[in-house]
């Protein structure tokens, strides 16, 4: 629960950051992919096309704030967090599929099927400004994460750097086409379509970890911080489940077993303790206390 309150704490100016930064990233998206069209750049269209996951990237933390970080009900015990999940599931499969229409234009553009490139100086003035546009939003995102502990923030920004790098590379690549490489663009377009499709694997990856209940915590330093709390001699069967910063754990920890019931059940909380003051992200933790064997 107090995973919840940390949160909530800072909701409404959190929103208030990734409402103002989705803006701005589906603003930056909609020039990138209109004027590729207009310019028959296929860099430019993929670079519109990798912005606008920034945009849905805003948000998804956006639903996730609303829904994802509800505390617990007595219909969804486990808490919201799948919502979130289940979200970035759908962006995953929009990346594969932009990342098929991307190859197709290079594809086009390769073969001569495509319209000539036509780049002016009205072109590089729209990517120069959509790329200040890009460095302001890593920006205040970076600061305005670190001002409210805002972890998610943070993240967001890191992933509004790789656009950063990306539109740099388009940039260059159509200075080439217009000292007359005229195969530049679509290839460039083709590498930024392999970003749009690892970044999409990469979040399929993650959110399949969650959705099959996979150990989200090191189960070797979750051992060693039990068995060191004081009266512990052992500890065994222990599982995570759950997202990043909202993982549940279980596990059996030995006692000795001339101790009374208050005795064990004391034991059990400094173990619930001792786990979430030393590791992030634990939502919440159940311990089932055994006596040790007699020999």
């Amino acid at each position: 629960m107090d995973n919840y309150l940390k949160t909530g704490n800072n909701i409404s100016q959190i929103q208030h950051v990734l409402i103002y930064t989705m803006v701005l990233n589906l603003t930056v998206s909609a020039f990138k992919i209109i004027f590729g069209m207009m310019t028959h750049s296929v860099s430019i269209y993929s670079d519109g096309f990798h912005s606008v996951f920034d945009g849905l990237s805003n948000v998804v933390g956006l639903v996730g704030l609303r829904f994802a970080y509800n505390p617990p009900d007595s219909e969804h015990p486990y808490g919201h967090k799948k919502v979130e999940i289940l979200l970035t599931v759908v962006i995953s499969l929009m990346m594969f599929f932009a990342c098929f229409e991307i190859f197709k234009d290079v594809y086009r553009a390769l073969t001569g099927k495509m319209p000539h490139l036509k780049i002016s100086f009205e072109t590089f003035i729209v990517m120069s400004a959509t790329l200040a546009v890009n460095v302001f939003v890593c920006i205040y995102e970076k600061r305005m994460g670190q001002k409210l502990n805002s972890d998610f923030l943070i993240a967001d920004a890191a992933h509004t750097k790789s656009d950063i790098y990306v539109t740099c590379g388009v940039l260059v690549g159509l200075v080439l086409s217009k000292l007359g490489l005229r195969h530049v663009d679509p290839v460039v377009g083709a590498v930024v379509g392999l970003m749009v499709a690892w970044s999409g694997l990469e979040i399929l990856r993650s959110t399949i970890s969650v959705l099959i209940d996979a150990n989200q915590i090191d189960i070797k330093l979750l051992s060693e911080i039990s068995c060191k709390t004081e009266s512990v001699v052992g500890c065994h069967k222990i599982r995570t489940r759950g997202a990043r910063g909202n993982v549940f754990v279980d596990l059996h920890i030995v006692v000795e077993p001339n101790l009374t019931v208050a005795e064990g059940h004391e034991i059990a909380h400094k173990v619930v303790n001792a786990i979430k003051n030393e590791m992030d992200g634990v939502a919440d933790v159940v311990v089932h206390v055994e006596p040790a064997n007699k020999t």
